[in-house]
């Protein structure tokens, strides 16, 4: 991609300290961010190595990662369109909104932690999981399954 670059880092500065600082929460060894505005490159930033081992490269623009389950990325954002869209403040606990799975299975698993993928990977007796919790999160907002719902709101 060969767009025009422009940077405005001190506008973009906060949104660049809160992933640096999840990388680092989350035990991350990279992470980066590039916004693109108005069909020009407006900030880009890329910290940490490729991997947690000695002699790793650091990440930079030409850095190239499998992307092993980008479904992840577009079910977080469906759960996430669908509370917005209903007003739900993204605090909301999860056992509010769904019956499929009560306050005990959930505990307080709020939609911001379904949404940045936070917390754990499997609910419930029959161990479903975080996607599929995220489905019925869905399902309940909008009556939709998530690929229907992302297809009408592209």
């Amino acid at each position: 991609m060969n767009l025009p670059v422009c940077y405005e880092n001190e506008k973009f500065e906060p949104i660049h300290n809160y992933i640096h600082k999840a990388q680092q929460e989350f035990g991350a060894s990279a992470s980066s961010v590039l916004i693109i505005q108005n069909d020009r490159i407006v900030f880009e930033r890329y910290y940490g190595f490729h991997h947690h081992k000695k002699g790793a490269l650091a990440v930079s623009d030409q850095s190239q990662f499998n992307i092993y389950s980008t479904r992840k990325t577009y079910v977080c954002l469906a759960m996430a369109m669908a509370a917005l869209e209903n007003n739900i403040n993204l605090n909301t606990p999860i056992y509010k909104i769904i019956n499929e799975l009560g306050e005990k299975e959930l505990g307080d698993l709020t939609l911001c932690d379904l949404a940045t993928a936070t917390g754990p990977k499997y609910f419930g007796k029959e161990q479903i999981e975080r996607e599929g919790v995220q489905g019925f999160v869905v399902k309940a907002l909008t009556g939709k399954v998530i690929s229907e719902y992302l297809s009408e709101n592209p």
